[in-house]
């Protein structure tokens, strides 16, 4: 768990004598209250993580250069975390988690999953959507691989506005279904 002071943070990477053998910590993008890391008790939501997997130095690359020409948001951060990276959006403003909200933010980063994850920035075909609550390797632990999780600092914080504004109808579609059922 992880207070105000960040202190907990420095403890695990440090290697620290309660956690010299731990192999890695998690972190999400949302505060929690209580002690237990569960979407019930998810508070507020502070960053929107996209995970992509089987991502290369040329993919990266391409990831990067979307967000340069503006065809995805400029993300905050990427995190390097073994076979792929974590594309993270630190939001301006931390979004309560209220049922509505915590469902609208859901489907935007699905959304938005759908629009990063793709031939240019990935070799897998097959795209995988996590939920906001979702915990990542947490910077400065060891990957799968054994080498440090790393982040690079790309941008400052983000509007949602400007999240929602970059969504297109193409993004929108696979997750609109028929009244009816019918396709």
């Amino acid at each position: 768990i992880v207070n105000d002071s960040l202190h907990e943070i420095g403890v695990v990477t440090d290697r620290q004598p309660d956690f010299e053998n731990v192999e890695f910590s998690t972190v999400s993008g949302c505060s929690y209250i209580g002690k237990h890391k569960t979407s019930k008790n998810a508070r507020m939501c502070h960053a929107l993580i996209i995970d992509i997997d089987a991502v290369d130095v040329t993919k990266l690359r391409n990831i990067i250069g979307l967000a340069e020409s503006k065809l995805i948001p400029m993300p905050t951060a990427i995190t390097v975390s073994g076979n792929g990276v974590h594309i993270v959006y630190m939001l301006s403003e931390p979004v309560p988690l209220y049922p509505a909200k915590a469902k609208m933010l859901s489907d935007l980063n699905a959304m938005l999953t759908r629009k990063l994850w793709n031939e240019r920035t990935s070799f897998d075909p097959n795209i995988q959507y996590q939920g906001i609550v979702q915990g990542y390797r947490t910077v400065g632990t060891p990957t799968k691989k054994g080498h440090l999780t790393r982040a690079f600092k790309l941008s400052g914080k983000v509007n949602i506005e400007d999240l929602i504004s970059s969504i297109d109808e193409i993004d929108i579609a696979p997750f609109l279904k028929p009244e009816n059922g019918e396709i």
